[in-house]
Protein backbone atom coordinates (compact mmCIF):
# COMPACT_ATOMS: atom_id res chain seq x y z
CA UNK A 1 0.00 0.00 0.00
CA UNK A 2 1.22 3.42 -0.64
CA UNK A 3 0.82 6.75 1.13
CA UNK A 4 1.28 5.65 4.67
CA UNK A 5 2.23 7.45 7.79
CA UNK A 6 2.70 7.25 11.05
CA UNK A 7 0.61 8.77 13.54
CA UNK A 8 1.39 7.93 16.84
CA UNK A 9 3.28 4.67 18.05
CA UNK A 10 2.98 2.52 21.31
CA UNK A 11 5.04 -0.91 22.11
CA UNK A 12 2.88 -3.14 20.34
CA UNK A 13 0.46 -0.77 18.38
CA UNK A 14 0.63 2.11 16.00
CA UNK A 15 -1.81 4.44 14.58
CA UNK A 16 -1.38 4.94 10.74
CA UNK A 17 -2.75 7.12 8.27
CA UNK A 18 -3.14 5.84 4.67
CA UNK A 19 -4.50 6.54 1.39
CA UNK A 20 -5.38 3.89 -0.35
CA UNK A 21 -7.15 0.65 0.78
CA UNK A 22 -5.24 -2.67 1.20
CA UNK A 23 -2.52 -4.32 3.61
CA UNK A 24 0.54 -2.11 5.10
CA UNK A 25 3.45 -3.75 7.47
CA UNK A 26 5.32 -1.28 9.51
CA UNK A 27 9.11 -2.51 10.80
CA UNK A 28 9.90 -1.03 13.76
CA UNK A 29 13.69 0.22 13.99
CA UNK A 30 14.17 -2.59 16.60
CA UNK A 31 12.89 -5.51 14.36
CA UNK A 32 8.70 -5.20 15.42
CA UNK A 33 6.63 -5.84 12.52
CA UNK A 34 3.03 -4.12 12.79
CA UNK A 35 0.29 -4.92 10.15
CA UNK A 36 -3.02 -2.86 9.48
CA UNK A 37 -5.42 -4.13 6.56
CA UNK A 38 -8.29 -1.05 5.44
CA UNK A 39 -11.00 -0.60 2.52
CA UNK A 40 -12.95 1.93 1.60
CA UNK A 41 -10.48 4.95 1.40
CA UNK A 42 -11.74 7.01 -0.95
CA UNK A 43 -10.22 7.98 -4.10
CA UNK A 44 -8.61 11.36 -4.80
CA UNK A 45 -11.36 13.76 -6.07
CA UNK A 46 -10.38 16.57 -8.77
CA UNK A 47 -11.65 20.22 -7.85
CA UNK A 48 -13.37 21.01 -11.03
CA UNK A 49 -12.87 24.40 -13.17
CA UNK A 50 -13.15 27.42 -13.13
CA UNK A 51 -12.11 29.89 -11.00
CA UNK A 52 -12.43 33.39 -9.87
CA UNK A 53 -9.09 34.78 -9.92
CA UNK A 54 -8.66 38.54 -8.21
CA UNK A 55 -5.59 40.81 -8.91
CA UNK A 56 -4.67 44.23 -7.23
CA UNK A 57 -5.73 47.19 -8.89
CA UNK A 58 -3.35 49.55 -11.05
CA UNK A 59 -0.98 46.69 -11.63
CA UNK A 60 -2.27 46.28 -15.55
CA UNK A 61 -4.44 43.00 -14.61
CA UNK A 62 -7.82 42.91 -14.06
CA UNK A 63 -9.20 43.21 -10.79
CA UNK A 64 -11.37 40.28 -11.48
CA UNK A 65 -11.02 37.65 -14.03
CA UNK A 66 -12.88 34.04 -14.68
CA UNK A 67 -10.05 31.12 -15.53
CA UNK A 68 -11.80 28.64 -17.46
CA UNK A 69 -9.18 26.46 -16.87
CA UNK A 70 -6.35 26.72 -14.92
CA UNK A 71 -3.11 27.89 -17.17
CA UNK A 72 0.08 30.09 -16.93
CA UNK A 73 -0.13 33.65 -16.54
CA UNK A 74 2.60 33.80 -19.03
CA UNK A 75 -0.13 32.49 -21.43
CA UNK A 76 -2.58 34.54 -20.94
CA UNK A 77 -4.25 36.97 -24.31
CA UNK A 78 -4.22 39.84 -21.77
CA UNK A 79 -0.73 41.59 -21.42
CA UNK A 80 -2.07 42.61 -18.10
CA UNK A 81 -2.17 39.23 -16.57
CA UNK A 82 0.46 37.86 -18.30
CA UNK A 83 3.29 40.20 -17.44
CA UNK A 84 1.96 40.59 -13.46
CA UNK A 85 4.12 40.48 -10.55
CA UNK A 86 3.16 39.85 -7.34
CA UNK A 87 -0.22 38.71 -5.50
CA UNK A 88 -3.43 37.43 -7.31
CA UNK A 89 -6.13 35.37 -5.53
CA UNK A 90 -8.03 32.41 -6.80
CA UNK A 91 -11.25 32.09 -5.14
CA UNK A 92 -14.09 29.15 -6.14
CA UNK A 93 -16.91 27.47 -4.10
CA UNK A 94 -15.78 23.94 -3.03
CA UNK A 95 -18.02 20.87 -2.41
CA UNK A 96 -16.64 18.50 -0.11
CA UNK A 97 -18.43 15.25 0.72
CA UNK A 98 -19.85 14.47 4.11
CA UNK A 99 -17.80 10.95 3.48
CA UNK A 100 -14.44 12.59 3.65
CA UNK A 101 -15.09 14.09 6.97
CA UNK A 102 -14.92 12.21 10.08
CA UNK A 103 -13.06 11.13 13.30
CA UNK A 104 -11.12 8.33 11.65
CA UNK A 105 -10.64 10.42 8.33
CA UNK A 106 -8.00 13.02 7.26
CA UNK A 107 -8.23 15.47 3.86
CA UNK A 108 -5.59 17.25 2.08
CA UNK A 109 -5.63 19.54 -0.60
CA UNK A 110 -3.10 18.75 -2.96
CA UNK A 111 -2.44 21.92 -5.40
CA UNK A 112 -0.49 20.09 -7.73
CA UNK A 113 2.07 22.97 -9.63
CA UNK A 114 2.32 26.45 -8.29
CA UNK A 115 4.43 28.96 -9.43
CA UNK A 116 5.62 30.62 -6.71
CA UNK A 117 4.01 30.35 -3.51
CA UNK A 118 0.40 29.78 -2.09
CA UNK A 119 -1.20 30.62 0.94
CA UNK A 120 -4.34 28.05 1.26
CA UNK A 121 -7.17 29.68 2.91
CA UNK A 122 -10.89 27.72 3.60
CA UNK A 123 -13.33 29.58 5.32
CA UNK A 124 -11.60 32.56 5.93
CA UNK A 125 -9.34 30.51 7.65
CA UNK A 126 -5.50 30.53 6.55
CA UNK A 127 -3.85 27.00 6.47
CA UNK A 128 -0.59 28.05 6.17
CA UNK A 129 2.13 28.99 2.87
CA UNK A 130 3.50 26.68 0.60
CA UNK A 131 6.45 27.93 -0.81
CA UNK A 132 8.05 24.11 -2.03
CA UNK A 133 6.45 20.92 -3.58
CA UNK A 134 4.61 18.90 -2.69
CA UNK A 135 2.23 21.48 -2.60
CA UNK A 136 -0.22 20.00 0.19
CA UNK A 137 -1.66 21.06 3.01
CA UNK A 138 -4.27 19.26 5.17
CA UNK A 139 -7.83 20.87 5.67
CA UNK A 140 -9.53 18.67 7.91
CA UNK A 141 -10.34 21.20 10.75
CA UNK A 142 -11.33 23.57 8.93
CA UNK A 143 -13.21 21.58 5.97
CA UNK A 144 -17.84 21.27 6.53
CA UNK A 145 -19.54 18.77 4.49
CA UNK A 146 -21.28 20.94 1.83
CA UNK A 147 -20.33 24.09 0.05
CA UNK A 148 -16.63 25.76 1.84
CA UNK A 149 -15.09 28.27 0.36
CA UNK A 150 -11.66 27.84 -0.95
CA UNK A 151 -9.44 31.12 -1.67
CA UNK A 152 -5.88 30.64 -2.39
CA UNK A 153 -3.39 33.46 -3.05
CA UNK A 154 -0.30 32.94 -5.76
CA UNK A 155 2.73 35.14 -5.51
CA UNK A 156 4.92 34.91 -8.03
CA UNK A 157 8.89 36.50 -9.21
CA UNK A 158 9.02 40.28 -10.08
CA UNK A 159 10.62 39.11 -13.45
CA UNK A 160 7.38 39.19 -15.02
CA UNK A 161 6.66 42.61 -14.54
CA UNK A 162 10.31 43.66 -15.45
CA UNK A 163 10.27 41.68 -18.32
CA UNK A 164 6.45 43.63 -19.40
CA UNK A 165 8.21 46.88 -18.63
CA UNK A 166 10.93 46.81 -20.96
CA UNK A 167 8.24 47.11 -23.49
CA UNK A 168 6.23 49.94 -22.40
CA UNK A 169 7.61 53.85 -22.65
CA UNK A 170 9.27 54.48 -18.84
CA UNK A 171 5.99 56.80 -18.52
CA UNK A 172 3.85 53.91 -18.52
CA UNK A 173 6.08 51.38 -16.78
CA UNK A 174 4.80 49.92 -13.04
CA UNK A 175 7.76 49.81 -11.78
CA UNK A 176 10.63 52.27 -10.83
CA UNK A 177 14.07 50.61 -10.78
CA UNK A 178 17.78 51.48 -11.67
CA UNK A 179 18.27 48.08 -12.11
CA UNK A 180 18.77 47.36 -15.52
CA UNK A 181 18.82 43.48 -17.39
CA UNK A 182 22.52 42.29 -16.75
CA UNK A 183 23.95 39.75 -19.15
CA UNK A 184 26.66 38.63 -16.24
CA UNK A 185 24.17 37.35 -14.20
CA UNK A 186 22.37 35.62 -16.28
CA UNK A 187 23.90 33.85 -19.11
CA UNK A 188 23.00 35.65 -22.25
CA UNK A 189 19.80 36.56 -21.97
CA UNK A 190 17.95 39.56 -20.45
CA UNK A 191 15.27 39.52 -18.43
CA UNK A 192 12.41 36.96 -19.65
CA UNK A 193 8.87 35.81 -18.22
CA UNK A 194 9.02 32.63 -16.27
CA UNK A 195 5.62 30.67 -15.58
CA UNK A 196 3.44 31.91 -13.16
CA UNK A 197 0.30 31.06 -11.26
CA UNK A 198 -1.86 28.44 -9.55
CA UNK A 199 -0.96 25.51 -12.22
CA UNK A 200 -2.39 22.22 -10.81
CA UNK A 201 -4.16 19.81 -11.38
CA UNK A 202 -5.69 20.97 -8.11
CA UNK A 203 -7.21 17.72 -6.03
CA UNK A 204 -8.64 16.46 -2.74
CA UNK A 205 -7.14 13.63 -1.19
CA UNK A 206 -9.00 11.89 1.79
CA UNK A 207 -6.99 9.49 3.74
CA UNK A 208 -7.91 6.96 6.76
CA UNK A 209 -6.83 6.50 10.21
CA UNK A 210 -6.57 3.21 11.31
CA UNK A 211 -4.64 0.74 13.99
CA UNK A 212 -1.54 -1.37 13.72
CA UNK A 213 -0.82 -3.92 15.61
Amino acid sequence: MGGAGVISLAENEAMVEVRESGACTLTLAGGQTLKATTDGVPAPLPVPDPWTVQFPPNWGAPTETTFETLQPWTESADEGIKFFSGTARYKKELEIPAGLLGSNRRLYLDLGEVRDIAEVYLNGTSLGILWRKPFEVEISQAAKPGKNLLEIEIVNMWINRLTGDQLLPPDKRFLRTNELPRKDIGGDETWHIEPAGLLGPVRLIPASVVRAS
